[in-house]
This record gives structure tokens, sequence and C-alpha cells, in this order.
């Protein structure tokens, strides 16, 4: 009767186990590695936020913010610490609160609306995706080599 002899398997074994413990920091870094995509082209998009400094007479919309508000929007984004809820593992970009970016995204009654964050996401959510699976990648990569 033939026989058949398989070597490595015990490595190749181990090499897999080291993949299974360490699959949620692998996941980690390629959720993080989105998540500065995404966050790169809100800060980019954020420089397009409308800037009017002058006087609206009553009855008009303004057009955009002060300067001083522009920047203390991008002073106030960030990406929020990794979570891990049931398996799921997230950040979140944001601002901290008081800013103005709801109305400049939402508009209101004195100020035309103008989208910029999801617009940023909605670009970059191709990019983002690219840029995790390349990590997810790379760390199985490292594992199994």
């Amino acid at each position: 009767m033939p026989t058949i002899k398989i070597t490595g398997l015990d490595a190749y074994i181990r090499k897999l186990e080291s993949l299974t413990e360490n699959a949620e920091e692998s996941c980690k870094r390629a959720v993080w590695e989105g998540g500065r995509v995404v966050g790169d082209s809100i800060r980019s998009a954020l420089s397009g936020i409308p800037v009017q400094d002058e006087y609206v007479p009553k009855g008009e919309k303004r057009k955009g913010i002060r300067p001083d508000e522009k920047e203390a929007i991008g002073k106030a984004f960030g990406l929020s610490k990794m979570r891990n809820e049931g398996g799921v593992i997230s950040t979140k970009a944001g601002f901290r609160a008081g800013t103005k970016i709801r109305a400049v995204e939402s508009g209101t009654s004195y100020m035309k609306k103008t989208p910029i964050v999801r617009p940023a996401v909605n670009k970059a959510r191709g990019a983002a995706e690219e840029a995790m699976k390349a990590e997810l990648e790379k760390e199985i990569e490292k594992y199994m080599s």
C-alpha cells in the first residue's frame, strides 16, 4: 500500500496558531489604517470650508464662517480610540463638542449649508478599504512567513 509523508505540518500549524492569537491586534491595525485614510480625507476637505468675515444683513444667509471658527474646527477633529464591541472592531472620526461643523455641514436659519464631511468620507471609502486590505495582507504575511 502506498504511503504519503507530509513534512512541515507542525510548523505550519504553529504559524496558523500565531496568526489566530494575534488576529485582534492585526484587525485593529487594519481598521486604524482605514480610519487614517478617511481622517486625512476629512482634514483635506476642511480647507474647503468657506470663510466670510464681513457683516451679513438681517434676512440674508451667511456663506461661510469666521476664520477663527474654521481654525477651531480643524483643531477639534480627530479619531477616537479603538473599540472591540462584541467582535466588531471600530474607530470613529469626529469633532469635539462646541464646534460649528454641524452648522457648516447642515446649514442653519442664518447660514447656507456646505457639506464637507459626508462627501470626504464617500470619496475616501474605496481607498480606506484598500488600505485596510493591504494592512491585513501585510499582517498575515508577517505571521505566515
